[in-house]
Order: structure tokens, then C-alpha cells, then sequence
């Protein structure tokens, strides 16, 4: 500590402070515990208590790890489809042919079977392309809801996810919708689909496609804090059962049990 403070105190007076030594001073006041023999008896208690803490750490890590590993072969890859829908009439009518016409003019015979199988692979692939390129154009959705930004692209928002498992097919359809919607000038039928928008969740957060990115989930649903906020979008991509026995683990043994 005495020294810590003297490398500070050169330090601050050369002009180049370092303020991370002087978190180390802090710890001073523990000289004092010396002084009294309950002072001493606490400090020989934690001493004594933290190798028996090593067990529990140990378990924490493999819970950790277990759990991360269970979340991306449960739900890699699945955070990200969100509910496409025309923005223009153009796009509309594009969609449309596809959509109605069993794979649109122009089609290969794979995109007739996909689509008549009812899998639109190219009505999702130019409205994921418009979104990205004309999404920051200030348009207003129809209904008259501003698009949302995120992550730097203007896509579908949260409240939009569709399940991973209807990818490329229609998620709803409006027939005759108004001629005064803007940005479109004549009645027609809106169709939506559910397509990848390589985003996921809370600006693009709960995801779980690697091990990276699914320990930091996991240990922010350990600390029970916005637990059931992250777990709903995964509800919406894959279902009620498995990620409510999912964050039912996590939070149990993981936030109850373990911290």
C-alpha cells in the first residue's frame, strides 16, 4: 500500500497519473484490523473460508459453460427472423407476384416447387435488400409507426420476430388495404413474410449463434436482472417449451442457487 502510494504520488507529479494504483490504497484500512484480535479473527476467517469457495466456483464455471452450450444448439441461429412486409407499391406488386403466381415471373423450376411447398426465398431476399437500402429514407410504415434503427439498419422491430421455422413463408396477410396509407397511391393486398434479418434482439444481443455470444446471455439471466425480458423474444422465435425450461435452469440454479 505505502508503496503504491509513492509510485502515485512520482507519478502525479511527473505528469502521467496512475489512477489504477490508487484503487490499491483503499485497502489500507485492513492494516487497522491487525490492531484488534476480532479484526485479526475476521481477516483468519475469510482466509480460512476462500479455499472451500472453490468447489462452488468451479461449479458455477461448468453451469456456465453447460448452459451456453445448451443455448446455442437449442437456439443458434434463430434470433433473427423478423416479419417483412412491402413498403412501396412496387414492392408490393413484386411480392405479390411471387406469392401468387407460385414463384413470381421468371421463376426457376426450384423456386415453382418452393413456392408452391409455400417457401418465397426470393420475395424475402428483396425485401431484406430494400429494408437495408431505402430503410433510412424516412418512410412511414403503413398504420403509421416509424421504422426502427438497429444496429445501424432499419429493419422490422422487436415486436416483429416470427419463428426461425416459418423462414421464407407468409406470416399475414392484409387484403385491401387503404389507398390513403402512405407511401403507397392504390388499394392492394399487403403480404408479409418471415425472413432473416441477420439481427437479433436489443440491438442485436440475445443471440446465440456462438459461444461468445450466448455466455454473456447466459450470465446476465444469472443475475435475475431483465431475465424474462430476454427470454420472451426467445419464446417468439422457438416456441414456449424450450426456452422456458431454459431460463427456468438458468435462473433457479444459476441465480437462486448458485450467487
Amino acid at each position: 500500500v505505502v508503496v503504491a502510494g509513492l509510485v502515485d504520488l512520482i507519478s502525479s507529479s511527473a505528469g502521467a497519473a496512475l489512477s489504477p494504483l490508487r484503487l490499491i490504497r483503499t485497502l489500507q484500512p485492513l492494516r487497522a484490523l491487525n490492531k484488534f484480535r476480532s479484526g485479526r479473527l475476521v481477516l483468519e476467517t475469510l482466509g480460512a473460508s476462500l479455499p472451500l469457495l472453490m468447489d462452488v466456483v468451479l461449479f458455477m464455471l461448468w453451469f456456465v459453460v453447460a448452459m451456453t452450450v445448451m443455448g446455442v444448439m437449442f437456439f443458434g441461429g434463430t434470433m433473427s427472423f423478423r416479419a417483412f412486409y412491402p413498403r412501396s407499391e412496387s414492392e408490393s406488386v413484386f411480392v405479390n407476384d411471387v406469392v401468387f403466381n407460385e414463384g413470381g415471373y421468371g421463376r426457376t423450376e426450384r423456386e415453382f416447387d418452393l413456392a408452391r411447398a409455400g417457401y418465397f426465398p426470393r420475395a424475402c431476399a428483396v425485401l431484406r435488400s430494400a429494408w437495408f437500402a431505402n430503410g433510412t429514407d424516412g418512410r412511414v410504415r403503413p398504420g403509421g409507426a416509424e421504422t426502427d434503427v438497429i444496429a445501424g439498419y432499419t429493419v422490422p422491430g422487436d415486436d416483429a420476430l416470427c419463428a426461425w421455422d416459418e423462414a421464407d413463408r407468409v406470416s399475414y396477410s392484409n387484403s385491401n388495404v387503404s389507398a390513403t396509407v402512405d407511401p403507397f397511391s392504390a388499394g392492394f393486398t399487403q403480404i408479409g413474410l418471415c425472413c432473416d434479418s441477420d439481427l437479433a434482439p436489443f440491438d442485436d444481443y440475445v443471440r446465440f449463434d456462438n459461444f461468445a455470444q450466448g455466455v454473456f446471455v447466459v450470465l446476465q439471466m444469472m443475475t435475475v436482472d431483465g431475465w424474462n425480458e430476454v427470454t420472451w423474444p426467445m419464446c417468439d422465435a422457438n416456441g414456449f417449451a424450450k426456452p422456458f425450461v431454459f431460463a427456468a435452469m438458468v435462473v433457479v440454479i444459476g441465480g437462486v442457487v448458485l450467487l
